[in-house]
């Protein structure tokens, strides 16, 4: 076999070594059995090596406190390391200093590529760095295909991740209410019904991130309340509740298919944050306690911070998006987040067009709704709003961490109320073909991870539902134009 050969030739090769003189035949085969492990590992993908050298590390640990305790009896069976067979008696004799030297300097030698690719200590085999997340996190991070859903509703749950599994998309996006799962302060939040759902989400091969805002009514002051859509959006009245609630939550879903958590949504809104100006500051402080809840409960879980809605400087209500997340990347958020949120709504305006051409465009289009023209802002436009984000990325040298797209995409139909009279510029047919394009130009930009679209099945039966206007699956009629397209779309 090739790997016999490859044992033999080292074996020649480091009898020849004048280092090796002094080594008898069973270190010098100890010392060409971890060199063929290591050439062998180096064809596997870099989860499996890791895993593999972990196994390692703990039997090298084992092996050394038992050489050091004295020599293994010789009617002990023989061992195997893969496909080759280890001589059993211990492989270096410890004769003297001198001679524990020599050894040393040869298994560097030997071992060299080894220990520097596999995340593991031989003196603590079964702790692992800090850095050997990363390779995690790099996976994970990488774009992928998502969409927002509802598993709250009338359809059945398998039902709906059947449906994205057809589009052929990898990541889920869900809302958690706080209020629901711990409506009293006095009960322990009790996750039995989402993990329900989350089961059918992991037999579908699907990765879920979960999005959790708005504080409960018991999590907030009176004034709060009572301030703006019944407390949805409201912050808590002390950060450590919000954390404690995202502790209990990160354990309960730790092994599921949930892989990230996003942290608040649409903060740089006045709606969002209970009905007073936002403030960048308030929700580092947030953020920063509920990453040290999850991370404690669920070290693997990534953290994305809350994504931020494209609008204009206009306090009290809104904060202008790009000056919100600049105050965010000053305060070192790239500590507290695996990944930054944000939206990239498309209104009317097509993904393509930038904010220079997107007046013209829509008016090309004959457009009802004229916001780009009217009132020219970046917020208009996906693609100056994609560009704006990446530009604040390179301004603070953002390397390690990607844009979350949690939002974006065309709605489509009848409007539900005036504000949002641009609905009914948008045919069926356009929403289609814009999603597809912002996918694509999506996919081809090196700083975004996963982009969830907006979305399969929110809203549907509810009456007056802001987010239907978005929804691209009809699970009783026929599918719309988009849900074909992008399932038809190579991915």
């Amino acid at each position: 076999m090739k790997s016999e050969k490859n044992l033999e030739s080292d074996l020649a090769a480091y009898r020849d070594l004048p280092a090796a003189q002094h080594l008898d035949e069973d270190a010098l085969q100890t010392i060409a059995a971890y060199q063929q492990m290591d050439r062998e590992l180096s064809n596997l993908a870099t989860h499996t090596r890791a895993e593999a050298a972990q196994r390692l590390g703990n039997r090298l640990a084992n092996e050394f406190h038992q050489r050091a305790a004295g020599p293994a009896p010789s009617a002990e069976p023989r061992q195997r390391f893969g496909r080759l067979e280890r001589v059993p008696k211990y492989a270096v004799q410890m004769a003297g200093a001198s001679l524990g030297i020599v050894l040393l300097a040869v298994l560097a030698l030997a071992l060299s590529f080894l220990l520097t690719r596999m995340p593991m200590s031989l003196g603590q085999p079964t702790v692992w760095k800090t850095s050997y997340i990363a390779p995690n996190l790099a996976q994970l991070s990488r774009f992928a295909y998502g969409i927002a859903v509802d598993t709250t509703g009338p359809e059945p749950v398998d039902t709906v991740y059947r449906a994205v599994t057809d589009l052929g998309l990898t990541w889920v996006k869900q809302d958690v209410s706080w209020e629901r799962y711990q409506p009293s302060a006095k009960m322990r939040p009790a996750f039995d019904r989402l993990l329900r759902g989350l089961t059918s989400a992991q037999e579908t091969d699907l990765k879920t991130l979960l999005s959790v805002s708005g504080a409960p009514t018991w999590a907030q002051t009176s004034t709060q309340a009572s301030s703006v859509n019944d407390g949805e959006g409201t912050p808590p009245v002390d950060a450590e509740m919000y954390a404690a609630f995202l502790g209990e939550l990160s354990t309960a879903v730790c092994h599921t298919s949930v892989k990230a958590i996003e942290v608040w949504d649409e903060q740089n809104m006045r709606y969002a944050w209970a009905d007073q100006t936002p403030d960048p500051q308030a929700y580092m402080d947030l953020l920063k306690a509920a990453h040290s809840a999850i991370k404690n409960a669920c070290p693997t879980m990534l953290i994305i911070s809350g994504g931020l809605t494209p609008a204009g400087q206009n306090p009290p209500q809104s904060v202008d998006n790009l000056i919100y997340m600049d105050k965010l990347l000053a305060s070192g958020v790239t500590k507290y987040a695996d990944g930054i949120g944000v939206h990239l709504p498309g209104y009317n305006v097509p993904p393509t067009a930038d904010l220079a051409s997107a007046c013209k465009v829509i008016t090309a289009d004959h457009a009802h709704f004229r916001g780009a023209c009217d009132s020219p802002h970046h917020s208009w436009s996906f693609r100056s709003t994609l560009d704006e984000y990446q530009a604040l990325l390179v301004k603070y040298q953002v390397v390690d961490q990607q844009l979350w797209v949690t939002e974006f995409g065309w709605p489509s139909g009848i409007p539900v109320n005036r504000s949002y009279a641009y609905v009914d510029d948008n045919s069926r047919e356009e929403q289609a073909q814009w999603t597809l394009a912002a996918f694509d130009i999506l996919q081809s930009t090196p700083a975004v991870g996963p982009a969830f679209l907006s979305n399969l099945n929110v809203g549907l039966g509810v009456p007056n539902a802001v987010a239907a206007q978005w929804h691209i699956w009809d699970p009783d009629g026929e599918q719309l134009p988009i849900y074909t397209q992008l399932r038809d779309k190579p991915k």
